[in-house]
């Protein structure tokens, strides 16, 4: 059986947690949140069932997208990622 490694921006999960549960996780805490990310099963499934749920989200072809694409055309993905969390 081959395993996936999924990862996480600590920025990211950093500001996940603050803003929903009132601070940052302290040193530890991420090390546990590795771990807790890497062992709980259900969590990858639902991990997976996001991934999923967002291929199809991104295949539409109904023109929903066509705003995005033409703003983002030009940009990199790191450009992108920047605009969505700043």
């Amino acid at each position: 059986m081959s395993k996936i490694v999924y990862a996480v921006d600590k920025e990211f999960l950093q500001s996940v947690a603050e803003s929903n549960c009132g601070r940052e996780l302290t040193i530890k805490e991420l090390k546990r949140a590795s771990l807790e990310f890497l062992q709980n099963e259900e969590l990858v499934d639902a991990v997976y069932g996001g991934l999923i749920s967002v291929a199809r989200e991104v295949m539409k072809k109904d023109g929903s997208w066509d705003e995005m694409d033409k703003y983002y055309k030009n940009k990199t993905l790191d450009e992108l990622y920047k605009d969505i969390i700043e």
